[in-house]
């Protein structure tokens, strides 16, 4: 098994049929299918990640958010005007839109468990609907006049879920009680992204200073960690991927790069060569994972790179 530092990726794939930025990806697993929509408001499949993707649908506006509900072949889009679309990926359905937001939906989430869908709001709302009819059920705002930019499920809170917003701050919320409390003031800057690791008590914050901070939950409280300035300007997209049973950490941002760590912010590897063209020509937006050791990138290149593990061959 080779160490964490020795582990590296590859370009394997580049997908091109966006002639815009690409701001969202999702990716259904059973399906093997990803799909990925931005600025020309066009969402567009890439089934069994093949090079020949399809026009799946047109919303009216830039689409910011996507979300695969798989069971049921449908897929939730948010679009900067505030517009939450349901899509049939198979095409049986006809598409429903509805006003969720006054700005915005910059982030939706799924909770199949409570029958719920969560949608954030560049109107500094969070919004919860009724799963199964998509009837608003409540919405309360978080932080006014600034932008909710990533919602998730809580590890650490059963029902709760953590909230970022352009404040730099991350909540806490309850579906129950209605009630939300800050949990970390990450920085002064907008706060993007964010991954929990609730086997370690620690969470993993970044956003428009361009650094990455770890925290670890003590005595009752957040602290930090550690803090490392990993990129030249905005972290737009963080996630975690499992390598051989060992989670790694990739970071995007709006200096075209992307770049690896261990989750204990360890630099590893800096991804793709833009002379080569493997890798991105300009801001890189959205991350999704794939299937094992593989994940996506897509930015204001139009492209999607689909990245995997590099095995090398000795001879």
């Amino acid at each position: 098994m080779a160490s964490l530092h020795e582990i590296s990726f590859h370009p394997a794939l580049v997908l091109t049929g966006h002639n815009s930025p690409i701001y969202a990806m999702a990716f259904n697993a059973e399906q093997n299918t990803l799909y990925s929509a931005g600025s020309g408001g066009i969402l567009a499949a890439w089934p069994n990640l093949n090079e020949m993707g399809q026009a799946l649908a047109m919303a009216d506006a830039a689409i910011f958010s996507l979300q695969a509900w798989a069971n049921e072949n449908f897929l939730f889009a948010g679009d900067a005007n505030g517009f939450l679309y349901l899509i049939s990926t198979n095409g049986k359905t006809r598409a429903r839109k509805i006003k969720a937001h006054e700005k915005g939906v910059f982030s939706i989430v799924l909770d199949e468990n409570q029958n719920l869908l969560v949608t954030g709001g560049g109107d500094g709302t969070v919004a919860v609907w009724k799963l199964a009819e998509l009837e608003l059920k409540f919405r309360i705002t978080i932080s006014p006049n600034t932008k909710i930019r990533s919602i998730q499920k809580s590890l650490f809170s059963l029902g709760n879920y953590l909230i970022s917003c352009g404040t730099g701050h991350l909540y806490d919320f309850s579906s129950d009680t209605l009630k939300f409390r800050t949990v970390i003031e990450a920085s002064d800057a907008s706060l993007n992204a964010f991954v929990q690791d609730n086997l370690r008590n620690t969470i993993i914050t970044g956003g428009q200073d361009a650094h990455l901070r770890l925290w670890k939950y003590t005595s009752q409280q957040w602290e930090l960690i550690k803090e490392v300035p990993a990129h030249n300007f905005a972290i737009y997209a963080i996630n975690c991927i499992l390598i051989d049973n060992e989670p790694l950490l990739i970071s995007t941002s709006r200096d075209k790069t992307i770049k690896i760590f261990t989750l204990d912010l360890d630099f590893i590897q800096r991804l793709g060569t833009p002379v080569l063209k493997t890798a991105h020509m300009r801001s890189v937006n959205a991350l999704t994972l794939l299937n094992y050791d593989q994940f996506a990138s897509a930015g204001d290149d139009g492209r999607i790179i689909i990245w995997e593990r590099y095995h090398p061959i000795f001879t």
